[in-house]
């Protein structure tokens, strides 16, 4: 009996040393977070979200107040589609006065921006401004078959068009490239509103060719500002050989994807009905596990008008298709497109759920680090999350730890914890370490721990008892000896 007790004790200070050894020397500590998760709060982060559609091809909608508008959770980017015309109304007289000042109105207000210049419009005969067709442009007037109004529309690849519109982009890139605020720029100079087909106009093909000549254009305006390119621009009245050629030159230029189209009658019903309105659904499937993807869903009162939307959060008929497209486009940012109160009082809970869907939705599961650690040696961490968001965090984080201990406070940066590593659908294991400070008092210190980019902090899907308002999680105790 004795032997047997002496090699159970020899087994169990085995297991001990094995353990020290695994966690470097640091016996850990298990701390289970799953009790605190919250899957209700809107979560107002950084890179992702809803956006409204403020200037929607015209000056005069779908506009809103700033009580309307921040009352739409998660929605904290405003969308300008405008064209060209309206910042250019005479030759080399520039007037971005409509965009400065909506961004010195709303940036305060903690919003950022996404932008696209259009040069054909199907409500106004010109977006391409009128003094450049009196400049020898080559164009003529289209009138849609459900319209009453004649457009102009260029012919892309006319020299003086293609030149004026080289002009308009570099100041445009010279005035915003690289803002901070700018979410990223959307390549709209060929076709209707921007979309790369000519359907409601002259119903002309738009070669490859004149289509990379306009995606230089834009790259070179804008080096520092994402793109985006849409999946029409790449495909309509393209051979397949020329459809996979262009957008692997998109894909190879860092591009990101964008449907304009999710929940148009014909897509839903016909074009796409089998993908429930996604046309290029395999595209998406190879944008998205590196660079972000945006989806714009069709008019709000139009999928209404259409039957394709009924009851409160589309419980008759839009959510279900819905979710099963942005399934399949995995996207980062969602505009709702219409007006913001009407959406919200007739999509109180679908709104919410989207919100925190796009993008990644980060749920911290489990969290192990030491339970002593000795003054100036490395401190590990490993923190256990899972991502139920269609998309995982793009940019680079900062991870961190707060050590405090009555009113002091010490943050201390760690390495080796990558984000990006939370993919959709996921459950991942992120391990850091850092520097527990050199001379820092002995004793008992809260840990907590957090992710900034930036000057911005994350928030996790965690209850406030957990997580306070600027991110930090609190993970437990850890004593610290002296040096």
């Amino acid at each position: 009996m004795l032997n047997l007790i002496c090699r159970q004790c020899l087994w169990a200070i085995l297991f001990f040393l094995c353990q020290l050894v695994l966690s470097g020397g640091e016996a850990m500590q298990t701390i289970d977070l799953r009790p605190y998760q919250d899957a209700v709060t809107v979560l107002e982060n950084p890179d992702k979200g809803l956006f409204h559609h403020y200037y929607d091809d015209s000056i005069h909608k779908y506009l809103g107040s700033v009580t309307d508008i921040h009352a739409v959770p998660g929605c904290r980017q405003l969308y300008i589609r405008l064209p060209w015309s309206v910042f250019e109304p005479e030759n080399g007289r520039f007037d971005f006065s409509r965009i400065d000042r909506l961004v010195r109105d709303w940036s305060a207000r903690g919003y950022t921006f996404s932008i696209r210049f259009t040069c054909k419009e199907t409500s106004m005969v010109y977006a391409t401004p009128e003094w450049v067709r009196k400049a020898g442009a080559r164009g003529g007037f289209y009138r849609p078959s459900w319209g009453n109004l004649d457009a102009w529309e260029p012919e892309w690849d006319d020299p003086i068009f293609l030149r004026y519109l080289e002009r308009f982009l570099q100041e445009a890139g010279r005035r915003y490239d690289g803002k901070a605020w700018l979410d990223y720029m959307e390549i709209g100079s060929i076709g209707d509103w921007g979309e790369g087909h000519t359907s409601s106009g002259s119903r002309k093909r738009v070669p490859v060719e004149v289509r990379r000549r306009h995606l230089e254009l834009w790259r070179q305006a804008f080096r520092h500002t994402p793109l985006v390119i849409g999946d029409g621009f790449c495909s309509h009245e393209l051979t397949k050989q020329e459809r996979e050629e262009l957008f692997a030159y998109a894909l190879k230029h860092g591009l990101l994807l964008r449907d304009d189209s999710v929940g148009v009658d014909w897509w839903l019903h016909k074009g796409a009905a089998k993908t429930w309105s996604v046309a290029r659904p395999e595209w998406f499937a190879r944008v998205w596990p590196q660079s972000p993807t945006i989806v714009e869903l069709q008019h709000y009162h139009l999928m209404k008008k259409a039957g394709d939307w009924a009851g409160i959060d589309g419980s008759q008929r839009g959510r279900d298709w819905l979710l099963k497209a942005l399934d399949l486009c995995h996207p980062t940012w969602l505009g709702y497109h219409g007006d913001a109160s009407t959406w919200l009082r007739e999509n109180p809970h679908l709104t919410r759920f989207l919100a925190n869907k796009v993008g990644y939705w980060l749920f911290a599961r489990q969290a192990r680090l030491p339970r002593e650690i000795r003054a100036g040696q490395v401190l590990k961490i490993e923190l256990s999350l899972e991502n139920r968001g269609w998309a995982p965090p793009y940019r680079p984080w900062q991870a961190w730890l707060a050590l405090k201990q009555d009113r002091l406070r010490i943050e201390v940066p760690l390495e080796g914890i990558d984000a990006r590593r939370c993919r959709p659908g996921e459950k991942v294991v992120l391990h850091g370490k850092g520097i527990c400070p050199a001379g820092i008092r002995a004793g008992n210190w809260e840990v907590s721990f957090r992710f900034t980019r930036g000057k911005r902090r994350i928030l996790l899907a965690c209850l406030p008892c957990r997580q306070d308002g600027e991110g930090w999680l609190h993970l437990g105790v850890v004593r610290v000896l002296a040096q």
